[in-house]
């Protein structure tokens, strides 16, 4: 195996709920849970409305792709937003870089799925709908269902979740090696276990312990190949 090969981590995992690392924001995985499973037998009573704040990090987009449904994003064309009300299920992520346009068709699809029972709506916004600088009509959409301000995880919270994966692969990493790890990679699951093969192998085939050192020469050389 080439050593290129060794060191491209592929491409990026598909966001899942079970890759996410929920730290403090247990309750709104929760929610997002039992609207897919629901959603999916369609036993809704009235489609809920939810709306997701945070900075960037935090893992809103991350959330809306495990979600799945009809994707609105501020790069959608008429044509996708016009679509949307066929849909059982529409994420709308990043409200807050709508244009002008597309905050208008947001805000008629919420009325729409008010009066006709769908779809289930669910946002995603970098700060509180409150501070927002949108249609004042639209804001007061966003805040129809359930908002949920996501907590961007701590150190010591994604060192326990990467640890506790690791040692169920049969692996051992010291906390200063995960901690150099989560400093520049994505805080996603399912990229920094691919992250970790990489290191494991990298490990393997030069016969060493892995170490922070050890990490460092094994980024620098795939820099070097890129």
């Amino acid at each position: 195996m080439s050593e290129q090969l060794l060191l491209d981590l592929g491409p990026p995992s598909i966001p899942t709920f079970a890759n996410f690392l929920p730290g403090q924001n247990t309750q709104v995985l929760a929610v997002l849970e039992q609207i897919k499973t629901e959603q999916q037998s369609q036993r809704f009573a009235q489609p809920p409305f939810v709306t997701l704040w945070g900075p960037a990090g935090t893992g809103k987009t991350h959330l809306l792709k495990a979600l799945g449904g009809w994707a609105l994003s501020p790069s959608g064309d008429h044509e996708l937003f016009k679509g949307a009300v066929h849909a059982s299920l529409v994420t709308a992520d990043d409200v807050h870089a709508y244009s002008d346009w597309q905050q208008q068709e947001l805000f008629n699809l919420y009325n729409y799925a008010r009066q006709q029972g769908g779809p289930i709506i669910v946002a995603s916004v970098n700060q509180a709908v409150t501070q927002l600088i949108l249609r004042e009509d639209l804001r007061s959409r966003l805040l129809w269902g359930l908002t949920f301000g996501l907590s961007p995880l701590s150190d010591e919270e994604v060192i326990d979740a990467v640890s506790q994966h690791v040692r169920a692969r049969g692996l051992s990493l010291s906390p200063e090696v995960v901690l150099y790890v989560l400093h520049r990679f994505t805080r996603d699951m399912g990229t920094l276990m691919q992250v970790i093969d990489c290191i494991d192998r990298y490990a393997l085939q030069h016969k060493r312990h892995i170490t922070v050192a050890l990490v460092r020469e094994m980024i620098s050389a795939r820099s070097r190949l890129s």
